[in-house]
């Protein structure tokens, strides 16, 4: 159990009070060499509650929109961070509760809170725990979050730099299984509807230039067989739109995954 002094449960009293003493608290806490030990009373405190991470507001510019910063992010990549470098897998499933349930919560109508810097951040998470702290379902949160009407990029590079390298660097078939599920959410189709038509146009959920980041991360992590793997998983989603909407006018961004025999040139055998 964490004692803190009295002054220091007052600190974190104070932090509750508003956005800007829990920005100013954090950015204390960050420069602390124990501040894991606060982590328990932070998150007892409310401090790290679904209902703190920050909707969209309304920027001075007319018809824009301002997407804050969640103050506690970088605290919580810290811990992250922390519970991965020493493999703890019990504070690292405090830190994935924290993700599941902010990213599960729901506005009033249902909705999830779009905030696509949080979005970044929960991805980098995911990239920073111990593999085995992730599961599928916390992979399936990939679909909420690339389904940001503001914005998606922060997400694919979280998904390009963080995540698939933390599981692609792994000796695990389960972990190579999990990277398949992150590919197969990056290379979504979503589907919209074409202004003054009734008929509805099949999109990749990133555009060109993203998913062909993600999709030739270095080849020295793969095999053949987790190649072909990811071949599926483009293959498999675009496949399904096609099938479900056979009677629409289908147009995706014309990204095209790489050829097996094109590994050859990475020591890879088609």
């Amino acid at each position: 159990m964490t004692v803190l002094t009295t002054n220091e449960r007052a600190f974190i009293n104070k932090m509750k009070e508003s956005d800007e003493l829990a920005r100013h608290g954090f950015s204390l806490l960050l420069k602390r060499p124990d501040l894991l030990r606060f982590f328990k009373p932070l998150r007892d405190a409310g401090l790290f509650a679904p209902e703190r991470n920050p909707p969209p507001e309304p920027a001075p510019e007319q018809g824009y929109v301002r997407i804050p910063y969640w103050s506690a992010l970088d605290y919580l990549v810290a811990i992250a961070k922390q519970a991965g470098t020493t493999n703890d897998l019990a504070l690292s499933n405090q830190v994935m509760e924290i993700v599941r349930t902010v990213s599960q919560w729901r506005e009033p109508d249902g909705q999830p809170r779009q905030n696509y810097q949080t979005a970044r951040r929960f991805t980098e998470i995911l990239g920073y725990v111990p593999t085995s702290a992730v599961t599928k379902s916390d992979l399936d949160l990939l679909a909420t979050w690339l389904n940001d009407r503001f914005d998606r990029m922060l997400v694919a590079v979280a998904i390009d730099e963080t995540l698939l390298p933390h599981l692609l660097a792994s000796t695990s078939a389960e972990d190579w299984d999990k990277a398949v599920t992150a590919l197969q959410h990056a290379t979504g189709i979503t589907w919209v509807e074409e202004l003054g038509t009734k008929s509805k146009t099949a999109r990749t959920v990133l555009d060109d230039h993203w998913l062909q980041q993600i999709l030739v991360r270095p080849f020295s992590y793969w095999n053949n067989v987790f190649a072909m793997s990811m071949r599926r998983s483009y293959t498999k989603n675009t496949a399904r739109s096609i099938d479900q909407r056979s009677r629409t006018t289908i147009r995706t961004t014309g990204f095209a995954p790489p050829k097996i025999g094109r590994w050859k040139h990475y020591g890879m055998r088609s």
